[in-house]
This record gives structure tokens, C-alpha cells and sequence, in this order.
């Protein structure tokens, strides 16, 4: 990775420099804060790793009574611990706190596989008779494939048989071709852009949601109540399971003075760099 940055010119014909800026995982992270020619620094970013359940008419987690049982097989921070490699935040949310109005506001669901087998009785499975769920990932995230491991493992708990599909790329996500997928997503700072993910004429409608409760609270925002209502209904609906936000890490020459950050979508660049 590399940023152009501004300089005091030693000639009007070059004013700028090329600052080599490099990304580590959490591991390497800890050993190069203490190297003496670099700075670190870690952020969030506006991005969240989603379980996506495939809502399409038709297919079985279109019933919220099962999506509801999936989400109470589901340890977020154990599965998050290992998707991330322990580098990411577990999500309750399925917006990140550097949303305008971000708040704790979807109910944070418990283990409670008895709840799930009682959802999943109700949906028409049983212990004889489970119910079979692909489950994709992408095959170069090796700490999502562990992830998904552990999810099947979870889900299996209660009336699901879970096949992992480990997949190239996402053209799958694109046409519902999955019951649950895992799958980062990043959009804008403003709670409004994730009404994308819950309408098809967008193509960002991964989880194929048509959801008219949740439309309609995204149709009613207008403050920061009506927003934190839309983010509750939206995460409940339970189209999207977070999982967790992602935490970069970043080391800089040590002789330059990094700006502060801020957003475009899901990436971050900084601004304003000066020589100490």
C-alpha cells in the first residue's frame, strides 16, 4: 500500500512523496509497536463480517421462526474471536458505531438451544428430521473457513445439518445461491445507505430480504429515534447476523505526523500528512 503525501518542495517540479504504509494482522501487530522507525495505530472500520441468511421466498430461512433459531445457536464473540483471528469487536448491530445515531439498540441474543429446538418444532423439523443448510465462505479467508467450522458445530446443536462449500469468489452472494453465507459488507456513515441491503433494485440485496416492516422503518427516518428504530428492526429481522467489526492495523514511518482519518464507504485514508 502506499499514500502520496505533500511535502515542503526542495523544487517546484516534485512536491510530493510517496510514504510506504503497510497493514499487519493482530500477531505481528504487538511485536512491531515496539520496533523504534515506525508508528502504529489501529481503527475500526466501517464495515461489519454478517452471517447473511437467505430470506428468498421458498427457501427455509425465509421463516423468521428459523433464522431466530440460528441466531440462538450462535456464540457472537466465539465465532468472532476466530473470524477475526482476535483482532475484531464483536456485533450486535447490524450497523458499526461510527454510524451517525449508532446505538446498542437490537436485543443481544442469548444461547438458549432449547429455544431454538422449540422454534425448529415449530417450523416443521425435528431431531429426525433436521434441516439441511448450505453454509459458504470464501476459501482465501482461513480464519472465516475456522469460523464456519465452529458455526456448523453451533447450528448442529439444535435441528440443523450444515455443509460447508467453500467458494472462489462471490458471484454466489450475488444470486442467493447459499442458505447462510459469511461475507464482509462496508457502506457509508449514514444510517440510510443499509436500507440497500433490504432492496432488490439495488443489487446490494444479498440476503434476497423483503421485509415490508423493515422498509417501512427505513421509509420513516427522519432523527436519531426514527434511525435507532430502523437499525432495530432491521437487525432483528435477523436477514443479517453480525458477527464482528474488523480492527486494521497500521504502521507508519516514525518521521512523519499522520492525519486524522476519515470515511469514504468502508475504507479509510488519511489527510493532512507532515514531516516531524
Amino acid at each position: 500500500f502506499f499514500l502520496m503525501i505533500r511535502r515542503p518542495p526542495r523544487s517546484t517540479l516534485f512536491p510530493y512523496t510517496t510514504l510506504f504504509r503497510s497493514v499487519y494482522g493482530a500477531t505481528n501487530y504487538a511485536i512491531i509497536q515496539g520496533f523504534d522507525n515506525v508508528q502504529t495505530q489501529e481503527q475500526v472500520l466501517n464495515g461489519i463480517v454478517y452471517l447473511i441468511n437467505n430470506c428468498v421466498e421458498g427457501q427455509p430461512l425465509s421463516d423468521k421462526r428459523v433464522r431466530d433459531a440460528a441466531a440462538h445457536c450462535l456464540n457472537i464473540e466465539d465465532i468472532a474471536a476466530i473470524a477475526s483471528s482476535g483482532a475484531g469487536t464483536p456485533a450486535y448491530n447490524i450497523a458499526t458505531p461510527l454510524v451517525e445515531y449508532y446505538a446498542d439498540v437490537a436485543e443481544h441474543v442469548t444461547v438458549d438451544v432449547e429455544a431454538a429446538n422449540a422454534l425448529m418444532t415449530e417450523a416443521g423439523y425435528s431431531e429426525s428430521n433436521p434441516l439441511p443448510i448450505r453454509l459458504i465462505v470464501v476459501s482465501s479467508y482461513p480464519d472465516w473457513v475456522s469460523a464456519c467450522e465452529v458455526v456448523k458445530e453451533m447450528l448442529e446443536q439444535s435441528y440443523f445439518s450444515v455443509t460447508i462449500e467453500q467458494v472462489a469468489d462471490t458471484s454466489r452472494y450475488f444470486i442467493q445461491d447459499f442458505d447462510i453465507a459469511m461475507l464482509s459488507v462496508g457502506l457509508t456513515t449514514q444510517f440510510n445507505s443499509y436500507a440497500q441491503l433490504y432492496d432488490d433494485s439495488t443489487g446490494l440485496n444479498l440476503a434476497g430480504a423483503n421485509d415490508a416492516d423493515v422498509q417501512a422503518a427505513f421509509a420513516a427516518m427522519t432523527d436519531e429515534a426514527t434511525t435507532q428504530a430502523a437499525m432495530k428492526a432491521a437487525t432483528e429481522s435477523r436477514a443479517y447476523i453480525p458477527i464482528y467489526y474488523p480492527t486494521t492495523f497500521f504502521a507508519f514511518d516514525a518521521n512523519v505526523n499522520p492525519g486524522p482519518f476519515y470515511t469514504q464507504f468502508s475504507a479509510f485514508m488519511y489527510r493532512d500528512f507532515s514531516w516531524k
